[in-house]
């Protein structure tokens, strides 16, 4: 069972960190402004 637990808390943070890096570029899109969105896809 504390297998199962510490296997899911570590697929959580690859997760979290995923979620992180979306942001990022979401963020970084923000700021360079919506017609550079070709650059960043």
């Amino acid at each position: 069972m504390q297998k199962q637990r510490n296997l899911l808390k570590s697929e959580m943070k690859i997760i979290d960190l995923e979620l992180l890096e979306r942001i990022e570029h979401i963020n970084l899109y923000l700021a360079l402004g919506a017609h550079n969105i070709d650059k960043i896809l």
